[in-house]
């Protein structure tokens, strides 16, 4: 179970700034921020899952904070009208969906969301509090954790303990005194006049607490820090009283109150009121299910039965009666695949019964008198991992090919059995990766869809399994019912998508692209990669000690020390002190971001020194020094997760480490690709990389025989063309005009606009839209296939890409122009990119195929966009790279050559 707890003006504020007034009623007034709080609300609900859901509100009268300090907040300007006005109506809102809404006379928000989830905690429920206030990093602990939004990424981002030191320098237990000394502008907190970010953390650092600095005053070595905590020491612990979250609240309800029903009905009566157009399409399949249920009788529940079969004899004659298909799924004590133990095995190959095989002694239920007595294998004795007998029983149908088996995210299960060595053949169908070919914006955990297709609730896991457990401490009897379940849905999910996969043409994409590469993916997280960890050390030492030299430039320009890292403190820096022109702002105050800056070069040399520093502290943070951290004790490698269910666009991604986002048009960023190394001496890294192929994809689809041509006579096709745009010959090109044609081939990808154009290339805006325009003049079936692709995506609300993928595009119709134009950009966008990678994934099962049936010392272990990186044996390069080259160069007929750029080394860098 969990709880998500909501603060509600917080949410209720972003969507306001976030989504555009026009958004109104028929009346004319705004609902945008309705909107956009159901939006936030719904899809935070998608991505956490939570059980139990709450939204907490202020109350406008007086708390306990006004009775002490008469200044509390009383520097906040009131909010506009046109937000004062949505506010009934989003609580409505939130009544309507079901969910439980919750105000207190004399309390914030933020003394609900603590006392909430104090209430969570004290039985052992995870909580997770959505809210963009730093007040609440206080409550963060083993079970509480904060969740916000970070621009620009989809998901949301979970402050824990350690995050919460990251972003503020302090521990959660130091927060309340880490602004009881530096004070919070935002609520008007005095502080202590004087200390700022850095030094307050700095003395929490030494002191650990507030008292226990004033205990130490005369310790201090800075005078002037001593008389500033003198001056102000009644201030400072008025404002650890005023920044403390109250939890000692008597509330009216329990966290049990709290369970989420979404009222389906209801918010379709909702979003039809207010034209939500683009939710009512979100949420259709959920709204279809509510007309088709009858609610005036308890919904029926699913029935079969969990059977238990801990014997070779109950198990053999079970197995007897499989045929060609069964679902099955294990059950482990990690979801580390190098360190889990497979503690069980279910399977179900029928409607009516489902069954579990355990490995392990359960609890203290097992079965003592067993025909072959089951292991006692302690749960981190994982390096010897012997067969257990009934696995050994399972061994022979799991390899055998002729009998299909049917998975949810099998990818996992196979890895664990490839570490009993049982290797799993007959992968034919995953209804984790089928869930997501049918619907791309809705989850797809089991749970949730069988939630979805059979209203029914399966067990969580962390309701079966205590905090420091395994499954392996489940009671059998417990343990039989879920893993059975598991394995009953999936069976049943898949007999329900078969008919969806074919009804929406998705089967051929499904089965000979997505399935077979599971197992593919699968080995190349299971063998990983090797890393050079005194290069890393070396890196993390230079680029250290450049962050130093950049911090004392900074200051040196800033005429002062400040927390580089401070929003605020950076923009009175840049603003106030430097006296730069703002670029930009937000409710929370001058913005500094990246777009800012970029705005800012040329005007002061901080701004350049300021980019590079930010540059260097996400290389050191994201890779630098989280590489170390990522190498797995026993096999020395890292193991990186290749994601088939995350981009909608139906390009793979990778997590711990993201290799998508490794830079590598940075000296730093090849620097950084030069730590992946081979897994042997005498081995090397092959990187085989497709060439422009989004670039001859649409040359290919919009059947521009202009670049056709230049593909096909193998010119540098940027130079190509530069010389149609610009009327010369090849030869006559000049550098500016390449790198010009460059930035239009590939912006007009992207749909760039005339304005991001100019940017990129420096230019004014009159000048980029001439260079788009006369692109298109020069280029006109490549107009056409743009206008054409958006015209078929308006017509169907979706995209498809040349292999069948679909992308929901659901505002492609808005009557809102940012909407609108996004989904237009996102539907040329998607054909081209989703086609591209599905050009790779057939390359990448053509390519495994071939070394499965070759003699080559070779594997594949590495993807990242178009780019494959093997790690071979040097005397069978050459042989290699004729394999590799000819099967992705042939993978399909088009009417331009696709080609592969190629490189060979001993580490990622290729030297």
């Amino acid at each position: 179970m969990s709880l998500l707890i909501i603060d509600g003006f917080s949410l209720a504020f972003r969507a306001y700034y976030a989504y555009p007034l026009s958004l109104t009623l028929a009346n004319g007034n705004p609902i945008n921020s309705v909107f956009g709080f159901m939006t936030l609300l719904l899809q935070a609900i998608d991505q956490l899952d939570p059980t139990h859901v709450v939204v907490c509100f202020d109350r406008p009268e007086p708390t306990f904070r006004h009775q002490a300090f008469d200044g509390y907040k009383a520097n906040r300007s009131p909010a506009p009208e046109d937000f004062q006005s949505q506010v009934p109506l989003l609580k409505d809102a939130v009544r309507s969906a079901g969910i439980y809404l919750l105000e207190k006379a004399g309390y914030e928000a933020d003394d609900l969301m603590g006392k909430c989830a104090v209430l969570a905690e004290n039985i052992a429920m995870d909580a997770f509090i959505y809210s963009s206030d730093q007040d609440t990093f206080q409550l963060v602990s083993d079970h509480i954790k904060i969740v916000s939004a970070k621009k620009g990424q989809s998901s949301l981002f979970v402050y824990d303990h350690d995050a919460v030191f990251n972003k503020m320098g302090v521990y959660p237990n130091q927060v309340i005194d880490f602004k009881a000394l530096k004070g919070d502008s935002s609520d008007n907190i005095p502080g202590v006049k004087g200390i700022g970010d850095k030094t307050a953390s700095t003395l929490l650092a030494t002191y650990q607490t507030l008292t226990n600095i004033y205990d130490h005053l005369d310790e201090l070595s800075s005078k002037s820090i001593r008389e500033k905590l003198r001056h102000d020491k009644e201030a400072a612990f008025l404002s650890q009283h005023l920044a403390t979250i109250c939890t000692d609240i008597d509330l009216d309800c329990d966290v049990l109150d709290f369970k989420l029903t979404l009222n389906w009905s209801s918010l379709k009566t909702l979003f039809e009121s207010y034209s939500f157009t683009s939710l009512l399409k979100k949420y259709q399949r959920h709204f279809d299910q509510t007309e088709s249920l009858d609610f005036t009788e308890s919904p029926q529940s699913v029935t079969f039965d969990a059977i238990c079969l801990d014997s070779k004899a109950a198990l053999e004659a079970v197995l007897n009666r499989v045929t060609d298909t069964f679902a099955f799924d294990l059950e482990t004590t990690s979801l580390t695949i190098h360190d889990a133990v497979a503690v069980g095995l279910s399977f179900c190959f029928n409607d009516k019964e489902a069954y579990y095989v355990p490995f392990l002694k359960h609890g203290t239920h097992a079965t003592e008198s067993s025909t072959v007595p089951l292991f006692n294998l302690a749960v981190n004795d994982v390096d010897s991992l012997t067969v257990p007998p009934l696995l050994t029983i399972l061994k022979p149908i799991l390899e055998n090919p002729n009998i299909q088996k049917i998975t949810h995210n099998g990818k996992y299960d196979y890895q664990i059995l490839k570490r009993y060595d049982i290797m799993v053949k007959g992968m034919s169908f995953d209804t984790m990766l089928a869930a997501f070919l049918i619907n791309p914006l809705a989850g797809v955990g089991l749970k949730a869809l069988t939630n979805y297709y059979f209203n029914t609730d399966m067990v969580a896991y962390d309701d079966l399994v205590s905090k420091d457990e395994t499954f392996l401490d489940v009671e059998l009897l417990k343990a039989t019912e879920y893993a059975a379940a598991d394995a009953y849905f999936t069976l049943q999910l898949k007999q329900r998508f078969i008919n969806e996969l074919t009804k929406l043409s998705l089967d051929t994409l499904f089965y000979d692209i997505e399935c077979p590469l599971q197992p593919i993916l699968a080995d190349m997280e299971y063998r990983g990669v090797r890393v050079d960890l005194d290069k890393i050390h070396f890196l993390s030492e230079t680029l250290s000690h450049e962050q130093r030299d950049l911090m004392e430039r900074i200051y040196t320009f800033a005429n002062k020390t400040f927390n580089i890292n401070s929003t605020k403190q950076l923009a009175e820096v840049l603003f106030d002190d430097l006296n730069l022109p703002v670029i930009k702002k937000t409710k929370t105050g001058r913005s500094t971001d990246n777009s800012v800056l970029e705005s800012l070069l040329g005007k002061h040399d901080i701004i350049e020194l300021l980019m590079t520093y930010r540059t260097n502290e996400k290389l050191l943070s994201t890779y630098i020094n989280a590489l170390p951290h990522l190498i797995h004790p026993k096999t020395g490698h890292i193991h990186t997760t290749f994601h088939q269910h995350i981009v909608i666009t139906g390009r793979l991604s990778s997590t711990s480490p993201n290799l998508q986002n490794i830079p590598i048009r940075t000296e730093k960023g090849v620097a950084i690709r030069g730590v992946f190394i081979p897994s042997k001496p005498d081995h090397v890294l092959m990187s085989v990389d497709y060439s422009q192929i989004e670039l001859r994809l649409m040359a290919h689809f919009s059947n521009d025989q202009a670049m056709i041509a230049a593909f096909n006579q193998g010119l540098d096709i940027h130079a190509a063309t530069a010389a149609i745009m610009f009327d010369c010959d090849v030869a006559d090109v000049t550098s500016d005009q390449r790198y010009q044609a460059k930035a239009v081939n590939f912006g007009i990808i992207y749909g760039i606009s005339s304005f991001g154009l100019s940017k990129n290339i420096n230019c004014s805006v009159g000048q980029a839209k001439h260079m788009i325009d006369n692109y298109f003049l020069q280029f006109p079936t490549i107009q056409v296939f743009i206008d054409n692709t958006i015209s078929d995506a308006r017509k169907n609300e979706s995209v498809r890409t040349a292999f069948g993928r679909i992308r929901p595009l659901p505002n492609i119709n808005s009557q809102h122009r940012s909407q609108r134009q996004f989904e237009e950009r996102a539907a040329v966008n998607t054909f081209l990119q989703g086609t591209a990678a599905e050009i790779l994934k057939m390359a990448m099962i053509r390519i495994e195929n071939q070394l499965q049936a070759s003699s080559l010392n070779a594997s594949m272990i590495i993807q990242v966009h178009d780019e494959l990186v093997f790690d071979v044996l040097e005397s069978d390069q050459d042989a290699l790279a004729t394999l590799v080259r000819s099967e992705m160069e042939s993978v399909v007929n088009y009417s331009i050559p696709l080609t592969v750029d190629l490189g060979v080394g001993k580490n990622w860098k290729l030297k």
